[in-house]
């Protein structure tokens, strides 16, 4: 008999191809094998030991591919701070973990296995994206610290809601949303692509920013508008 209970069996599979992911885009960005592997096992860790808290009892393939991308994010995150340089390695694996973000929603959907967990998770990996490649713009000069704004937008907006009982109001599902930071995190990989010229990169960020800055803008004044 299995000494793990059911909901983490269902992510075994998961655990699996993390490993080979992981390995391979390591090699890939020319990092230490160690700290990657490292890295993403507290990852695996982490979010095993939160699901096994949501009395959720399937994994499902939508939050395997979530969790593949969560990892791409980290090695981001981690060549960040070794050789932050724009390269096409760089740009490939950003663009994969992008093509992870455009799967995942079509797999919840198509194999019914969409779930709180999965739905929360997905935003703070949309988040952590954002977020890195934004970094990885400002430290190869691409764009200035403003860029930071892409990732920091929704840690602002959560920190609003606990200062402004108003603004942590949950908000209807919105298609906007998800078309706005769609479309923002595809500015933000294009904009990392090596042959872009500096202006133009700078430009594709700048519009990301913006756009984002304003999709918020507008769920905020939607909030203050609605409360007593």
């Amino acid at each position: 008999m299995s000494a793990l209970p059911p909901p983490l069996q269902t992510a075994a599979p998961a655990g699996l191809l993390l490993l080979p992911t992981v390995a391979a885009a390591t090699l890939l960005l020319g990092l230490d094998l160690g700290p990657g592997l490292a890295l993403c096992g507290l990852l695996l860790f982490c979010t095993l030991h939160r699901f096994a808290r949501t009395g959720e009892v399937r994994f499902g393939p939508a939050n395997t591919l979530t969790l593949l991308r969560a990892a791409l994010v980290l090695l981001l995150l981690l060549a960040a701070f070794d050789a932050p340089t724009s390269s096409w390695p760089l740009f490939g694996v950003a663009a994969a973990a992008l093509l992870l973000d455009a799967l995942d929603g079509r797999v919840a959907r198509r194999f019914s296995c969409a779930s709180p967990f999965g739905a929360r998770f997905d935003i703070e990996v949309d988040t952590a994206f954002l977020f890195t490649v934004a970094l990885l713009l400002h430290l190869d000069g691409r764009a200035g610290v403003w860029v930071l704004a892409a990732g920091l937008l929704r840690p602002a907006f959560l920190l609003a809601g606990r200062l402004l009982p108003p603004l942590a109001r949950p908000l209807p599902r919105s298609r906007r949303r998800a078309i706005v930071c769609g479309v923002a995190a595809t500015a933000l990989t294009f904009a990392l692509a090596p042959p872009l010229p500096e202006v133009l990169a700078a430009s594709a960020a700048g519009a990301a920013v913006l756009a984002l800055t304003l999709s918020f803008a507008r769920d905020v004044h939607r909030l203050l508008r609605a409360s007593p």
